[in-house]
């Protein structure tokens, strides 16, 4: 008898902890339908990897005279900041598209594969903000009050777009 509820106990001890892992704690993860389609279409990420924004960088000098208004020197500034940027950024991007294209290659196939380009995809994502934060530190010396407003209020609608929106990831053969 001692023997039978050392073993009910040892049971209960164990399978209690592997059970409490899951959402509904009955050792079901809530997907059900696990490789089927998901009936909405590709469900979004509400905090994505990585944002199109991240990959594809500032606007282009003259875009960026167009909307923000630049005089003919901000502009000139302006190129220079972003040329910097461009430089100093362009391996990252490269690496962050190139790690697009892994976990792309990987879905559906290999879960460990994915986590590890996902986790490299946010190391990277990292960086390109922090370089994004730099760069805008940069702009409020070059930008007058009125455009430092417009040009927040800009991004701020460009970051909420793109988390909104997930990466387009490359189609192979094209």
């Amino acid at each position: 008898m001692r023997l039978f509820l050392a073993a009910v106990f040892l049971l209960l001890s164990v399978a209690r902890p592997v059970l409490a892992q899951y959402p509904d704690g009955m050792g079901n993860d809530g997907e059900f339908e696990r490789g089927k389609p998901h009936p909405e279409g590709v469900p979004v990420r509400s905090n994505p990897v990585i944002t199109s924004v991240e990959l594809e960088g500032p606007l282009h000098p003259e875009e960026f005279a167009r909307i923000f208004s630049l005089s003919a020197d901000q502009t000139k500034e302006y190129a220079q900041v972003f040329d910097s940027f461009t430089v100093a950024t362009n391996d990252t991007r490269d690496a962050a598209r190139h790690r697009m294209e892994q976990l792309s290659a990987a879905l559906g196939k290999d879960s460990a594969a994915v986590d590890y380009y996902r986790e490299r995809i946010k190391e990277l994502a990292k960086m390109l903000r922090d370089a994004q934060s730099k760069l805008d530190e940069r702009l409020k010396k070059l930008l007058n009050k009125e455009q430092q407003k417009q040009y927040k209020d800009w991004r701020k609608k460009e970051d909420d777009a793109a988390r909104q929106a997930p990466v387009r990831r490359p189609i192979k053969g094209s």
